[in-house]
């Protein structure tokens, strides 16, 4: 078989770009709680907003417009509602019977019986009665339409008042969804700066018969080869939170102990026998001869000592224990730009380096 292979040259960060990663890290660090807790709130906010029965409202609306256009078109035509008119018509009865009525005593008291006199006197009462009642009714109208106008805006009453309801109490979840944005907006700024310093660090030399198929060919072939890997169930930290590594794809940013790191590819490396590492608050599962980063720098699981302190995504914490679990073990590997430190279940470990890379296309 051809011998394949690949060559992997690193630009160091400056101590400048260090301290503006580590600067990053420690805002990244604080401002996402307060991310989280607004999302949290204006989530559960969201249980609180009115959600009026606009159906039911909508057609009682339509129904109570219809009826007054009705009565407008009527209006429109002169015609006072019935009971307003029927009432008004009695009213000026009263008035002319009881007018009428004095007119006349007063008059036979007066001795005024002459036919041609009380003709006048009826008619003068009359055309007063008649004048009367079409300026009252002129005023009806404009009364009656004043009071359509009314009725009207009193039948979108509803409605308005339910848009409002709902419109006000999306407010303080909007609010807080808002600020929650504006905040991650921030720290995707962030990411994006270490991002560009990370940008360009790492270049490939390819050898052999090409980086993917050389890769796999080897790890194919190596079931005895002493890997470092992970069952498929361990999360690995990336810049969207924690994910399962087979979930991990090319390009991922993943979060490193110095900055970030990009994700050059993702193994399949086979079945291995699984030991439980756990330290004060982590546990990752993983190979024997997966590394991880202690005080003393980086470790495999199996050379580990009682009193090293390992690094987790909450600081150094001491090692507590380490057990064997399962037996043939399906497991994965990260093949990471940089460093290639990355967190597994909070802890921090390595991923394939330049020399394990080209003992896996030697082979």
């Amino acid at each position: 078989m051809g011998k394949g292979g690949a060559s992997y040259h690193e630009r160091q960060l400056t101590p400048e770009e260090r301290a503006l990663i580590a600067q990053q890290q420690r805002y990244l660090s604080s401002i996402q709680p307060s991310i989280d807790k607004l999302v949290n709130r204006g989530t559960a906010m969201l249980d609180d907003v009115v959600n009026p029965d606009w159906k039911g409202i909508y057609g009682q609306t339509v129904h109570d417009i219809d009826g007054l256009r009705k009565e407008q078109s009527l209006l429109a035509t002169g015609q006072l509602p019935k009971v307003y008119s029927d009432a008004k018509m009695n009213y000026f009865n009263r008035i002319y019977e009881n007018t009428m009525g004095q007119g006349l005593a007063k008059m036979a008291r007066n001795g005024v019986v002459d036919s041609s006199r009380y003709n006048s006197t009826v008619n003068d009462m009359q055309s007063n009665m008649m004048a009367q009642m079409s300026k009252d009714y002129t005023q009806d109208l404009g009364m009656a339409k004043d009071l359509l106008d009314q009725k009207y805006k009193f039948a979108l009453s509803p409605l308005e008042v339910a848009h409002k309801a709902n419109q006000y109490s999306f407010a303080n979840p909007e609010q807080h969804l808002a600020l929650a944005q504006g905040q991650s907006k921030s720290t995707n700024d962030a990411l994006q700066t270490q991002g560009s310093l990370n940008n360009g660090r790492t270049t490939v030399t390819q050898k052999g018969p090409g980086f993917l198929g050389g890769l796999m060919s080897g790890v194919s072939n190596i079931a005895s080869a002493a890997i470092m890997c992970f069952p498929e169930y361990v999360t690995v930290e990336t810049d969207y939170g924690y994910i399962p590594i087979t979930e991990v794809e090319k390009n991922d940013v993943l979060v490193s102990k110095d900055g970030i790191e990009i994700v050059l590819d993702v193994i399949e490396c086979g079945e291995k026998d699984i030991h439980t590492v756990t330290t004060e608050t982590h546990e990752v599962d993983c190979t024997s001869t997966q590394t991880v980063w202690t005080r003393r720098g980086s470790v495999e699981v199996k050379d580990l000592e009682d009193k090293d302190e390992i690094l987790t995504d909450n600081g150094f914490e001491k090692l507590v224990n380490i057990e064997f679990k399962e037996s043939d073990i399906p497991v994965y590997e990260l093949v990471v730009s940089g460093s290639g430190m990355f967190y597994a279940n909070g802890v921090c470990v390595e991923g394939f380096s330049e020399e394990e890379l080209n003992e896996l296309y030697s082979l």
